[in-house]
């Protein structure tokens, strides 16, 4: 790749490093030799897991770097989206990734990722605590007896879930407090809920903040008992 760099700077064209693997071998490593340019392999990079570790402690996790001028674009192969009725799109092969991430290795590709493409704009990579919580509305795509389901949020690392008793206009008290995520099942409902009760979820960022929550749906079955027998 930095051979390739180096001859598009000769003939002052642009280079675009397309679909490489962010699954295998040192990520950090490969994406700081794609900074550095024609520059050399980079000694001492940072892994995925040095990354998350930084960004946790609220330090940058790399300096503010531009791109080499040959270099305008990297890509990595591949994403996908939230499904339609819950959860994630499933592709089946280890190139596959999702935000945040389903796995600890999964998550280390996103954060580097993510510094990269603020580095490649000549920008300090803000620390994973301050990841605006730029989270869009789920849609509530199942309300019924095998629990409650959602079409994930972009951005959204977990879930808050409340219930108004008797509609869906409220008053508003929480059922959990950021306990689902994208790779659990659907969340039973819970004991107490009755005909009419409604429901609605909202996503959270990284750091916490709230994204707007779904519009609310109404239970319409029987009655859920208050304790169990």
């Amino acid at each position: 790749m930095q051979g390739s760099i180096k001859t598009a700077q000769t003939i002052d064209k642009a280079f675009l490093a397309g679909e490489f693997g962010w699954d295998k071998g040192n990520l950090t490593q490969f994406l700081e030799a794609a900074l550095q340019g024609g520059a050399g392999e980079s000694d001492g990079a940072a892994t995925g897991a040095d990354s998350v570790a930084l960004a946790q402690k609220g330090a940058p996790s790399g300096s503010e770097q531009v791109l080499p001028a040959a270099l305008f674009s990297a890509c990595f192969w591949s994403f996908f989206p939230h499904a339609d009725s819950h959860g994630f799109v499933p592709h089946g092969d280890h190139y596959t990734m999702h935000f945040p991430g389903d796995s600890t290795q999964m998550l280390e590709g996103v954060v580097a990722i993510r510094d990269f493409a603020f580095r490649m704009q000549g920008k300090a990579p803000p620390v994973a605590a301050s990841w605006p919580p730029v989270v869009t509305s789920p849609e509530v795509t199942q309300l019924n007896a095998s629990g409650l389901a959602w079409r994930g949020a972009a951005l959204a690392w977990n879930y808050t879930i409340q219930r108004s008793s008797g509609g869906t206009t409220g008053p508003w008290s929480t059922v959990c407090d950021e306990c689902a995520s994208d790779l659990t099942d659907p969340v039973p409902l819970p004991q107490g809920t009755q005909p009419g009760d409604g429901f609605r979820v909202a996503g959270a960022g990284r750091d916490g903040g709230l994204g707007p929550w779904s519009a609310a749906a109404a239970w319409s079955g029987a009655a859920r008992p208050s304790s169990r027998t």
